[in-house]
């Protein structure tokens, strides 16, 4: 074969194969449509679009609400508590850091859940970390115990003064964390026992108080707080940070008690003698009205919890927090708490209060 008759310029090849020119232009217009496509995707691959941002106009709805009151009356229906639903965009850098550090004691092996909700008590801002999460509350269960009494006691004038005494034969279950107990034998008035309750969690004063609340009562405050009914009978009872800090919410309201009585029942919470937890890293002169919460599982060993909810009054920006903490060992517990109550009171110190 001729090499040199098989070389065919372009021009022979559109010649020989009868090729008309408007072919020849619409080839050329189809290369160029493909080099554009193709230099236009490079473009598009070294500079994205950058997402798309959702202007929300001052004209908006306020996020959702709901608000709980009371309704044992024919004609007020006394507030409660507003919540809303959304988290603050404020706070959403310290729960991430809440986040890791959570993360990190249940990688060290410290606890095997936890949970923290954190409220601003001078404004509608709020977070929680895993606030799905349930617990059972243990000693926790003694605040809205003395909530039921002081609401019994402005119905009851004289209640607070009324004698109980405790049969020496009686057991309680222990606690790792103890403070004084009542006497068995001896009379102490509801409100003698409402300290010990309060202050030392003593599950002996404890007792005498479950076995003459007012069920009916302690019950509704639940429902009137938008939580399930309690089963005072089952052991098993669990709760979420988120809800359990409610009980703290309408005492500093002072929305389901009387001022006075609120006033009282946080001056007993100030006075807690367990200084483990929310208040170890805290400056000594930051008054806390705190509770701590401990439990444990009588089937299994390796199975503990230990909680604490305070108001931590900083200057004019007192805060909410409820920490609840899973683990195999009570022990590293406490410093679990401790911790992240350093890392959030690092943070909300230094805020400014909203005017």
């Amino acid at each position: 074969m001729n090499v040199k008759n098989s070389e065919l310029s372009c021009k022979d090849i559109i010649w020989n194969t009868k090729i008309k020119l408007p072919y020849v232009l619409l080839i050329v217009l189809l290369s160029l449509v493909f080099l554009a496509a193709g230099q236009y995707t490079l473009f598009k691959s070294q500079n994205p679009t950058p997402p798309a941002v959702v202007v929300q106009s001052d004209d908006c709805p306020p996020p959702p609400t709901v608000r709980y009151r009371m309704n044992e009356y024919q004609f007020t229906h006394p507030l409660l508590l507003v919540d809303r639903f959304i988290e603050s965009k404020d706070m959403m850098s310290l729960k991430n850091e809440v986040a890791l550090m959570l993360e990190q004691k249940k990688q060290a092996g410290i606890i095997d859940a936890g949970s923290v909700y954190l409220r601003d008590m001078t404004s509608t801002d709020w977070m929680c970390v895993q606030p799905e999460e349930e617990f059972n509350p243990g000693s926790l269960i003694k605040v809205p115990i003395m909530m039921t009494y002081l609401r019994e006691a402005e119905i009851n004038p004289g209640l607070l003064n009324k004698k109980l005494s405790l049969d020496a034969r009686r057991q309680v279950p222990r606690q790792t964390y103890e403070g004084d107990r009542i006497l068995p034998g001896k009379s102490y008035s509801i409100r003698e026992l409402l300290y010990y309750m309060v202050v030392k969690s003593d599950n002996y004063a404890t007792l005498l108080l479950n076995e003459n609340v007012n069920i009916p009562v302690f019950k509704k405050l639940f429902v009137d707080l938008g939580l399930p009914e309690p089963d005072v009978h089952d052991p098993d009872f669990h709760i979420t940070s988120v809800n359990y800090s409610k009980f703290m919410r309408v005492l500093y309201n002072a929305s389901y008690v009387n001022n006075e009585n609120a006033e009282y029942a946080l001056s007993l919470l100030v006075q807690s003698d367990f200084n483990e937890g929310i208040v170890k890293q805290l400056p000594p002169d930051i008054k806390v009205a705190r509770k701590f919460g401990e439990w444990g599982n009588s089937k299994d060993s390796n199975n503990h919890q230990l909680h604490e909810s305070g108001i931590v009054y900083i200057n004019k920006n007192p805060y909410l927090i409820t920490i609840m903490t899973k683990g195999r060992h009570v022990l590293p517990l406490p410093q679990a708490v401790s911790d992240i109550s350093k890392l959030v009171y690092d943070r909300m110190s230094v805020k400014q209060p909203k005017s």
